[in-house]
């Protein structure tokens, strides 16, 4: 009663203050701008090719309190800068502590599995692009990496699907296209290889594809 009183002693009304408790309650449930921000601080240091500074604002980022999403975003980049900087035993760790945590996020499980390709363990590699797979079955990355590995093991009936499937999600993807013209080439079915790798160079490819057509 005595709020009520001095609200109209300064001219309030009953609306003004229940226009004022929104605003506060909304001003409340805002999220910190610390914790979103660094994450995504460390996301534009990574996109300007900046890695030291984006590892260090994801790791710091990692010390604090994120949401799931955050904090699995956080490792990626923390991964991805120490690989740039080229540490890939501490990129390593990262990658596998994070798929710990977070063992059906398809970013991470590609990650890893790109590093142990990067360093030719493409047996250590395979099992995270499935994972990613079983997660995000139209993963696009996963499916072109899949069927990379499938090539290179000679197994071109099983890798062609995956370029496939790669390619319907992605009707541009280079990598794709070229590996669909590898596998069909390696299928024999050069006619459709041909026609693939013509697309493929079409579409902005490179010297591999006009390798493949010669």
């Amino acid at each position: 009663m005595r709020a009520l009183l001095l609200l109209a002693g300064l001219g309030l009304s009953g609306s003004t203050l229940l226009t004022v408790s929104s605003v506060e309650a909304q001003v409340t449930q805002l999220p910190n701008p610390l914790k979103v921000d660094r994450v995504a601080k460390a996301e534009s240091f990574f996109g300007r090719g900046q890695y030291s500074q984006a590892l260090d604002v994801a790791q710091a980022a990692l010390e604090g309190t994120l949401t799931a999403a955050q904090q699995a975003r956080a490792y990626w980049l923390s991964g991805k800068s120490h690989e740039a900087l080229g540490s890939l035993d501490k990129a390593l760790s990262v990658y596998q502590v994070a798929v710990k945590l977070y063992p059906r996020e398809p970013d991470l499980l590609i990650a890893l599995g790109d590093l142990f390709r990067k360093v030719g363990l493409e047996d250590r590699a395979m099992p995270h692009y499935q994972a990613a797979l079983k997660a995000d079955p139209d993963n696009a990355t996963a499916h072109t990496a899949l069927g990379i590995i499938l090539i290179e093991q000679g197994l071109f009936s099983a890798a062609t699907p995956h370029f496939k499937a790669a390619l319907s999600r992605k009707p541009k993807d280079l990598d794709a296209m070229l590996g669909l013209g590898r596998s069909q080439a390696g299928e024999g079915k050069l006619a459709e290889a041909e026609a693939t790798l013509s697309a493929g160079l079409k579409a902005g490819g490179n010297v591999d594809m006009r390798v493949g057509l010669a």
